[in-house]
Formats: C-alpha cells, structure tokens, sequence
C-alpha cells in the first residue's frame, strides 16, 4: 500500500494493512462506540460542556 498512510497505536494493523492480501477484515467489539456519560465527561475534563447538544448531534446520542 504505497500511497497510503497508517494512524493509529496499533502496529499489527499497519503490519497487516502493508501485507500481501487485497482486504482484512477487522471485526470490533459488539459494543463498540460511545456512550452519553463518557462523552459528557470527556466534554467537562476538557471544558467543553457547552458542546454537548452538538456532540449529542454527531454521534446520535
């Protein structure tokens, strides 16, 4: 994969995605994305509590 480019913590994943298959499948936890309280409390350690109709909006919270 040349012309692309890996961001991330994970190095198995860059090590497969520069490998010889076409496509890899990564199957993600069941439960997998976020929650109302972990954004809010991510938005009031970070001083953003006044974004929260917005994030609610983006995530469909």
């Amino acid at each position: 994969m040349e012309n692309s480019v890996f961001v991330g913590k994970s190095m198995p994943i860059a090590d497969e995605a520069n490998g010889p298959y076409a496509a890899t499948l990564y199957c993600r936890p069941r439960r997998f994305g976020f929650t109302d309280a972990g954004v809010e409390a991510l938005a009031k350690y970070l001083g953003h509590e006044d974004a929260m109709a917005a994030a609610r909006r983006w995530y469909d919270g």
